[in-house]
């Protein structure tokens, strides 16, 4: 009985979430029309005018904006039956959650166009508030190799675009949380495997398989240094700080999926898992319209991180400095192994390629920001390797009790 209660608290904290989504999708169609549709068509106009794939600073790929589907999610928001539950379900695109739009409609209230500027108003805050925790909690190199990382996956782009946005401000949130509260996580296993199936949840919810990798692979990566920084054993276990996390991670997130095709086949009294079940045949193993090339998908993805010589510098100075000073912290075989389950972190990308191998492939212009989760880890690792002389001395100063 006692190894079930975590897992009851797990399933029962699902069951709330599920309900919670259901119910932030209901009182976002309760909000009145007119202002809203006013709004939302201001704000196609302006798009419309952009064109459906324009480029922000950088011309390559990186720097492409996705109006196409940033139009589809303002008509979403503002198309309307009259039956609140229906419409919640989103009928035309109903395989996905569309959280958004509890956030969506009652933005379009009030602002049209200028929801992007709301977009980045939160974006960068959030940024600031992880950076200045990971710093005080690791150090100023863990924390610049978030903001590297962050600007390697084109941050121009991302953080005013409601369609990329989404993954980078629940990976924000859930640094600082996981930080902020690191001792809570680390006295109560089953809080933090509840952490992340919130997480899990949450990107599924609001996400439309843009990046959702990296809202796993970051905090974990980020957690696990935290907790061999602060526990007693020299290794922080694998199996209680990444594998379990990792694949409550993927309940939360495929659950809530699954959830949503339920709901929509009860409500909408149509077959969503057959259309969910065909889409996702086709974007695992492609089709002959869209036939499968595997090395070339793994490559596309990997090339656009650093498709423009910036980035290409960016990285190549950043790596030679964490290099630099990690080699002269004179870091001992011990502490090298310590870190090395890092490493593990940044093999998911490759992982998650494999598996969603065509969807990859199609939309590597968006989905190669998942590579982000395997360079992080490994600028992490470099990261806490410095300065560990220091770290091992006051280590007894901040130890956290086993639970």
């Amino acid at each position: 009985m006692v190894c079930m209660k975590p897992a009851a608290k797990i399933m029962i904290l699902f069951l709330l979430l599920q309900l919670a989504f259901v119910a932030l999708m209901l009182s976002a169609f309760v909000l009145p029309e007119k202002r809203i549709e006013k709004n939302a068509d201001k704000f196609l106009y302006a798009l419309n005018r952009e064109g459906d794939y324009p480029k922000s600073v950088f011309k390559d790929a990186s720097g492409v904006l996705d109006n196409f589907t940033e139009k589809m999610m303002l008509n979403n928001a503002k198309a309307t039956t009259g039956n609140v539950l229906k419409d919640s379900m989103i009928p035309g695109y109903s395989r996905y959650w569309h959280g958004y739009v509890a956030f969506l409609r009652p933005m379009l209230l009030v602002f049209n166009y200028d929801i992007r500027h709301l977009y980045v108003a939160v974006f960068f805050p959030l940024l600031f508030f992880a950076l200045i925790l990971i710093r005080d909690k690791i150090n100023a190199f863990a924390a610049l190799s978030l903001l590297v990382s962050t600007i390697l996956t084109s941050i121009t782009s991302v953080s005013s675009s409601m369609q990329f946005a989404h993954v980078y401000l629940v990976m924000f949130a859930s640094i600082i949380v996981l930080l902020a509260k690191n001792r809570l996580f680390l006295a109560n296993h089953t809080a933090f495997l509840m952490a992340f199936l919130t997480i899990g949840a949450v990107t599924n919810f609001v996400d439309f398989l843009t990046a959702p990798l990296i809202t796993l692979g970051v905090p974990l990566a980020l957690f696990y240094v935290v907790a061999i920084r602060n526990r007693q054993e020299p290794h922080a276990p694998v199996l209680r700080y990444i594998i379990l996390p990792s694949a409550v991670w993927g309940i939360g997130y495929a659950g809530t999926w699954i959830s949503k095709w339920a709901l929509s086949t009860l409500i909408l009294r149509k077959n969503v898992f057959a259309n969910a079940l065909q889409q996702g045949t086709l974007r695992v193993g492609g089709s002959e319209e869209f036939p499968l090339r595997r090395l070339e998908m793994l490559t596309t993805n990997l090339y656009q991180t650093w498709a423009t010589k910036p980035a290409v510098l960016l990285l190549a100075v950043f790596t030679i400095v964490l290099l630099y000073f990690a080699v002269k912290s004179g870091c001992r075989k011990s502490k090298i192994v310590q870190n090395l389950p890092l490493v593990l972190v940044a093999f998911y990308p490759l992982a998650w390629y494999n598996v969603f191998a065509n969807h990859s492939q199609i939309h590597h212009w968006f989905t190669f920001r998942m590579m982000m989760v395997a360079f992080f880890p490994l600028f992490l690792l470099l990261s806490n390797l410095i300065g560990q002389k220091k770290i091992c001395k006051t280590r007894s100063e901040h130890q956290i009790p086993h639970s």
